[in-house]
């Protein structure tokens, strides 16, 4: 934000181009009480952020039965923070026994499917 220190006092005072940012700030602020909430509904919010993260990246990628394979959601991932392999593949395992998604087959390179 732009402060600056205001002509009497020199208390600090928002500029005239702030009030939008304050705006969108208010605006984000209640999309995150929303998604929170719906979090909540869905039984994600005891889920932490990297296996939020991996669900939703699963979500991305895939198809219109809900199944993807662990090397397109993690290819996805490329280059995120706090997403090594070792810890996507302890996410996909966590998002499986909390009943968010499903192993298909038994074989190393089985896919899987969202059900939660």
């Amino acid at each position: 934000m732009n402060w600056h220190n205001a002509a009497t006092g020199g208390n600090l005072a928002l500029t005239v181009s702030d009030m939008g940012n304050l705006d969108k700030l208010e605006q984000l602020c209640a999309l995150a009480t929303v998604l929170d909430g719906m979090e909540r509904d869905l039984g994600l919010n005891a889920l932490s952020d990297l296996e939020k993260k991996v669900l939703r990246a699963a979500y991305s990628v895939s198809d219109r039965h809900n199944h993807f394979a662990p090397s397109e959601v993690l290819e996805r991932l490329e280059g995120e923070r706090d997403v090594s392999r070792s810890s996507f593949f302890r996410a996909l395992k966590t998002l499986a026994e909390a009943g968010c998604i499903k192993r298909m087959g038994n074989e190393k390179r089985a896919g899987y499917q969202i059900i939660g």
